[in-house]
């Protein structure tokens, strides 16, 4: 019998070890994948804890960092590019939430964030949470700590420009996941996202005129586009009734977002970083949305468990 239990034990770590050695359970589809051991000084780890809000001991300074090859999201070709990835465990209030996440080699970018083993209440492996990392290119504002993050809420409200594209910025990541919940079943369920995602596209109309970094065209442009999107979704609500006729509605409101987004994009990230709000603060003040499961003390676990795997893939030597 006391062999029978050993055995179970091993095996059971055998199957852990293989989930934190093997890229492919974080990113499907990863190629040619390895582990490595790397290092963290303690200096290193400290600077990681700070930007986290974590005490030093929270942070591993011996780590396994994978490796392999993937397709990036949002990447420029279909070819797949050298991807990092590490496991860490979050402390969430009932239990430890063991998560994978990968970052592309050579961009600072966000490839995937997956749950690989729940302790914690079954709301912490909520799917909707985890999407909005997928593609999420963070700045240098990644490597602030939450002082510094209250401090630039504080000084961006002194900027109108600035608490603007905070604003619109923030609003589009709400905007993102209330759209991917509305995707899903496109029916009557929905009607509560689509609304959502018209209230964010009412706010950022209000919002344009502030961004001096755009041209009057531009602004006069963009604030008709956002304008045409919350009309277009309030028109989509009464045909959303789970048909191909709703999801073709939804289909073609989809391009219309892409008609901004692909000018704009990349324009407001730099923007962003100039004035001093830029992405990565991976915190729920700001960028990540809440899901209505699970406690802000589970979520916020969870942030800084993400927000450390990230810093320490980079810092790993």
């Amino acid at each position: 019998m006391i062999k029978v239990a050993f055995a179970v034990v091993v095996l059971t770590g055998l199957a852990l070890a293989a989930v934190q050695d093997d890229l492919g359970k974080i990113v499907s589809g990863a190629e040619k994948t390895k582990a490595t051991k790397k290092k963290l000084t303690a200096d290193q780890a400290k600077a990681i804890a700070t930007a986290c809000g974590l005490k030093p001991e929270d942070v591993e300074t011996s780590v396994t960092i994978l490796e392999g090859w993937a397709q990036v999201p949002d990447a420029q070709t279909t070819d797949k590019a050298r991807v990092l990835g590490i496991v860490v465990t979050a402390k969430g209030p009932k239990g430890a939430i063991k998560i994978g996440v990968a970052v592309a080699a050579d961009e600072d970018r966000i490839v995937n964030v997956k749950v690989l083993e729940n302790k914690d209440d079954a709301s912490a492996a909520t799917a909707d949470f985890y999407d909005q990392f997928y593609g999420f290119l963070w700045s240098g504002a990644i490597r602030k700590s939450p002082d510094d993050l209250k401090a630039m809420l504080a000084k961006s409200k002194d900027n109108k420009e600035a608490a603007a594209l905070l604003e619109i910025s923030v609003g589009m990541r709400r905007l993102g996941v209330n759209w991917n919940a509305l995707v899903k079943k496109a029916d009557k369920t929905s009607v509560p996202y689509a609304e959502e995602v018209a209230k964010i596209y009412d706010a950022a109309v209000k919002r344009v005129g502030d961004l001096a970094f755009l041209t009057d065209r531009q602004r006069k442009t963009l604030s008709e586009d956002l304008a045409k999107a919350a009309k277009t979704m309030r028109d989509v609500i009464p045909k959303l009734d789970g048909t191909d006729t709703a999801k073709k509605a939804l289909a073609e409101m989809d391009n219309l977002c892409n008609r901004c987004h692909a000018p704009m994009r990349s324009r407001f990230i730099d923007q962003r970083e100039k004035d001093g709000v830029g992405n990565g603060w991976l915190s729920p003040e700001v960028e990540l949305v809440i899901p209505l499961e699970g406690s802000k003390e589970l979520w916020d676990a969870v942030a800084k468990a993400i927000k450390k795997a990230v810093l320490t893939i980079r810092d790993a030597k």
